[in-house]
């Protein structure tokens, strides 16, 4: 989301809570690390996917064209900690870019997936509402994934498109999704208990596939700020064909103090829900037609004067797993490039997840895929 950040005042600071849930799945949540201090140049980073060993792709969505970054991101294979972060100096970019008359490029690339097969990249752009593919210098190849009608520009809600996006190596899947409710599926009544976004899957020729309703949870602070997002930004595929879905509620106060940021993560099943199709009144669903979720975990950070935590993560892929077999999880966050002046600006920070699943879990979700 654009401009999120613009009427912080200075000196304000944050703090971070977090709720660990009480599942099968095992989180351990690691302090996140401010990655400017680290010599990453500062930037408005909104997608992140795996390459390879420890490269990364990561979109920044106020560039002058559409493209990505290369990361390199080194993590101990041992504790999931931190150890160091680089990135490239340039953009691997489009050389041919559809700008606005600000000079920044119009896609406003918010979500990016790796697909080995091809060794290509796709990006989902929030400002025309495609997904396109890319090859690995950043140049479009002319291949995109076929959107379907109900997801044009012209039927979501502004500034509410694509920002998800991610690949599912095992079951040869994309999957995305807007990042609220499209103009059609918004209830009349304005009932934030009735938001629901379309899960969207698409095959390896880029055709979409199944389709499946995902509810929100109630926001916690019902829109009484000045600025204001609720939302789904990422998606990230496990393993074993489930997915994690990252749920983002940003708020900010009339006086700036108690201003805050919540994530929650969930894990869906898609080959537990039933499929809708374009033409589903979302406003009439059943709870059977909604796809189940599980939460993983939750973190707030809000608005002080003790601390400089505050962290807007948009992005989100899986990173390595480490010796004993978990698996870690890679967020990074949009820091407006550094959003402030010479006395306090925002910053750039990752923060690392690490998942137990138990190996019996994981055997029995991969037996029930389907294909």
């Amino acid at each position: 989301m654009k401009h999120l950040f613009t009427y912080l005042i200075l000196y304000v600071c944050a703090s971070i809570a977090s709720d660990v849930y009480s599942q099968d799945i095992k989180v351990e949540m690691l302090k996140q690390q401010n990655i400017d201090k680290m010599g990453v140049k500062t930037g408005n980073y909104s997608g992140i996917t795996h390459i390879k060993d420890n490269m990364y792709a990561v979109v920044s969505d106020k560039e002058k064209t559409d493209g990505f970054y290369i990361f390199n991101i080194d993590i101990d294979k041992n504790n999931g900690k931190l150890i160091s972060v680089s990135r490239n100096d340039g953009i691997f970019g489009n050389s041919k870019p559809q700008i606005y008359n600000n000079g920044m490029c119009s896609r406003d690339c918010e979500g990016i997936a790796y697909r080995k097969s091809s060794n290509t990249f796709y990006i989902s752009g929030e400002g025309d509402q495609k997904i396109i593919e890319y090859s690995y210098s950043g140049e479009p190849t002319g291949k995109e994934l076929k959107i379907p009608e109900i997801f044009n520009i012209g039927n979501i809600q502004p500034n509410y498109g694509f920002e998800a996006l991610t690949y599912d190596e095992k079951s040869k899947r994309f999957w995305t999704c807007t990042e609220s409710a499209l103009k059609k599926d918004k209830s009349s009544t304005n009932s934030t208990q009735s938001t629901i976004v379309r899960l969207q899957s698409f095959n390896d020729n880029l055709l979409p596939e199944k389709q499946y309703a995902y509810k929100m949870e109630v926001p916690e602070k019902r829109k009484t700020s000045d600025e204001y997002a609720f939302g789904v930004p990422e998606l990230t595929a496990l393993d074993d064909g489930r997915l994690i879905v990252m749920e983002r509620e940003f708020h900010v106060t009339k006086s700036k103090l108690g201003s805050s940021v919540i994530i929650k993560l969930f894990i869906v099943d898609p080959s537990k829900g039933e499929c809708i199709n374009d033409s589903t009144n979302i406003n009439l669903l059943d709870n059977k037609q909604i796809l189940p979720k599980t939460p993983l975990v939750s973190f707030k950070t809000n608005l002080n004067l003790t601390s400089q935590n505050i962290a807007n993560y948009e992005g989100m892929c899986l990173g390595p797993k480490l010796k004993d077999g978990r698996q870690t999880l890679i967020l990074i966050n949009d820091s407006q490039a550094g959003y402030g002046n010479s006395l306090y600006r925002l910053k750039d920070y990752i923060k690392i997840l690490i998942l137990d699943i138990p190996a019996k879990l994981t055997k029995s979700m991969n037996n029930g895929i389907n294909d």
